[in-house]
C-alpha cells in the first residue's frame, strides 16, 4: 500500500482544504446515494461551523456518515453527532445522516449502526470519501488496540469499549476497505512520530491495521 502525503503550510490551510472538499464532495450530483463519512474529535469544528454559516445545498443523492461517535447523547458536547448538526442542518441533510442511535443499548447501538450500513452498500450506495483522525497513540475512527481489532472482524460497526468513559461505537476495517479514499486528516507537531509509522511501517500501529485493506490512502498534514 502506498500513502501519498500532502503537506500544508500551516492548520488554517489544511482546515480550508477539508472544508472545499466538504463543500463539494456533499453538492455534486450523482446517479446513484454516496456519503462522505467523517470523524469526530477538535480538528473539524472549526470547519463544520464554517460551514453552517455559510452553506452549500447538498445534492439529492449525497449522505453523511460518522466513522465512530461516542455513546452519549446528541446533545452532550462530546457527540460527533452533535457537533456537526448545525453543518447538517443548514446543508438539508438532517434525513440523509448514517449516525449512531444512542438511546438503544450500546450492543445493540452498534447493531443497528451495522445493519443501516449494510442496507445503504446493498442497495448501491457509495463511499467516496472518508476523513479520518490520527491518534497521538496511533488509533484512528475509535479502533484503539488489537482487541477492537479484533472484536471488528466481519461487521461493519462494531462497540468499542474504553477504561474511561465514554464508550465509543465506530466503523471496522472492512467498512473503510469499502472507501474510494481514505483521507488522514493531522495535524500538530505530536503526531509525527505516528505519522511516519502510518507510511513506514503501517503494521506497526491500529491505523495502520486499520486501512489495511483500504484501496488509495492518503494524509494530509500541518
Amino acid at each position: 500500500m502506498t500513502i501519498k502525503v500532502r503537506d500544508f503550510e500551516s492548520k488554517d490551510a489544511l482546515l480550508a482544504e477539508v472544508e472545499s472538499l466538504i463543500r463539494s464532495t456533499l453538492s455534486r450530483e450523482a446517479d446513484h446515494d454516496y456519503a462522505l463519512m467523517v470523524s469526530g474529535g477538535n480538528t473539524p469544528l472549526p470547519v463544520y461551523a464554517a460551514i453552517a454559516a455559510d452553506p452549500v445545498v447538498a445534492a439529492p443523492r449525497a449522505h453523511l456518515a460518522f466513522t465512530d461517535d461516542r455513546y452519549v447523547p446528541v446533545d452532550s458536547p462530546e457527540s460527533n453527532f452533535g457537533n456537526a448538526c448545525a453543518m447538517i442542518e443548514a446543508m438539508g441533510l438532517h434525513d440523509r445522516c448514517l449516525r449512531i442511535d444512542p438511546t438503544l443499548d450500546i450492543e445493540a447501538c452498534a447493531v443497528h449502526y451495522d445493519a443501516d450500513l449494510s442496507e445503504f452498500l446493498a442497495r448501491g450506495g457509495k463511499i467516496p470519501v472518508a476523513l479520518l483522525g490520527l491518534g497521538s497513540d496511533g488509533h484512528t475512527c475509535s479502533l484503539f488496540n488489537d482487541t477492537d481489532l479484533a472484536r471488528a472482524e466481519n461487521c461493519l460497526a462494531v462497540p468499542a469499549y474504553k477504561e474511561t468513559p465514554p464508550d465509543r461505537i465506530t466503523v471496522t476495517p472492512t467498512l473503510l476497505a469499502e472507501v474510494g479514499e481514505i483521507v488522514f486528516v493531522v495535524a500538530g507537531a505530536d503526531k509525527a512520530t505516528m505519522i511516519d509509522a502510518l507510511i513506514n511501517n503501517p503494521e506497526s500501529i491500529t491505523a495502520g491495521k486499520a486501512i489495511s485493506g483500504c484501496a488509495s490512502v492518503s494524509i494530509w498534514r500541518a
